[in-house]
């Protein structure tokens, strides 16, 4: 059934009672781009067999709510794009989803912009390895209770939660992300956020941190104590526009792998004083606009010639 009814855009309602999908595998794309669909009742979906729902309901942007309480997942590995830009989607039930075989949720939840909160609890992603973008444009959600995740094999978080605009706290403290490679604009236009706990996160293997924190304007501090930056090549506008940001520990960041540094700190508008005395930019071949926009910025700490040459066009003490 995959594609079965994709790009039905002027359909508003579907009666699907009648179907029996007992041997159906496939469910890729099926509604994929029925932009008009307001109404559809799944209660008579037999899903036992099905093991790709990738994209299922991708581009239903005028669905409200969709109950999938009685479907059966456990044999669904893929679910990538399954609600990508359902934009009118303010209720979900998801209780019933076993999702103990599931490999790739990037995408899953991508602009779902009118959801206010997802219960996950139930929710097994032992298997999962992909979960970039899995919560991107979520511009409404307000919490979301992700303590139940394994996130043992997961290699991608990736704007994970890229523009989640309103969510005020996030709680990852049960997060393993020994195996992830890729954070680039994790929580970039979290412009809500006021308190995130990093403490637990492994960043060994991570070599992209691109924007990671870009335009979170309401945290005032972050401690990145626990980060290890050994293999990071990339730091290009981490803390772009945290405005409010007072304080900031990168004590343990180790920068001689990083290749680009440019806006890293811009619009860091209340940094009164910076240390970055762990600093080594010789690879650097990017500075520019690194502290574009500091206007408290009036202390230096570090020993790095390069930093301090960039540091001097701002006329400020250097310790």
């Amino acid at each position: 059934m995959s594609y079965m009814l994709c790009e039905c855009k002027c359909m508003e309602k579907i009666n699907l009672s009648s179907f029996n999908t007992n041997n159906v595998t496939n469910m890729n794309s099926m509604f994929y781009g029925c932009s008009s669909l307001k109404e559809i009742n799944l209660s008579s979906f037999n899903t036992n067999n099905v093991t790709n729902m990738n994209s299922m309901f991708s581009g239903c942007s005028s669905l409200k709510e969709i109950n999938l309480s009685s479907f059966n997942t456990n044999n669904v590995t893929n679910m990538n794009s399954m609600f990508y830009e359902c934009s009118s989607l303010n209720d979900i039930n998801l209780s019933s989803f076993n999702t103990n075989n599931i490999t790739y949720m990037s995408y899953m939840f991508s602009g779902c912009s009118s959801l206010k909160e997802i219960n996950l609890s139930s929710f097994n992603t032992d298997k999962v390895t992909d979960m970039s973008w899995m919560f991107d444009k979520c511009s409404s959600l307000e919490e979301i209770n992700l303590s139940s995740f394994n996130t043992n094999n997961v290699t991608n978080m990736s704007k994970m939660f890229y523009g989640c605009s309103s969510l005020k706290e996030i709680n990852l403290s049960s997060f393993n992300t020994n195996n992830v490679t890729n954070m680039d604009l994790m929580f970039s236009g979290c412009s809500s956020l006021k308190e995130i706990n990093l403490s637990s996160f492994n960043t060994n293997n991570v070599t992209n941190m691109n924007s990671m924190f870009y335009e979170c304007s309401s945290l005032k501090e972050i401690n990145l104590s626990s980060f290890n930056t050994n293999n990071v090549t990339n730091m290009n506008s981490m803390f772009y526009e945290c405005s409010s940001l007072n304080d900031i520990n990168l004590s343990s960041f180790y920068t001689d792998n990083v290749t680009n540094m440019s806006w890293m700190f811009s619009g860091c508008s209340s940094l009164k004083e910076i240390n970055l005395s762990s600093f080594y930019t010789d690879n650097v071949t990017n500075m520019s606009k690194m502290f574009d926009g500091c206007s408290s910025l009036s202390k230096l700490i570090c020993n790095d010639i390069n930093l301090i040459n960039k540091f001097n066009q701002n006329n400020c003490t250097i310790f």
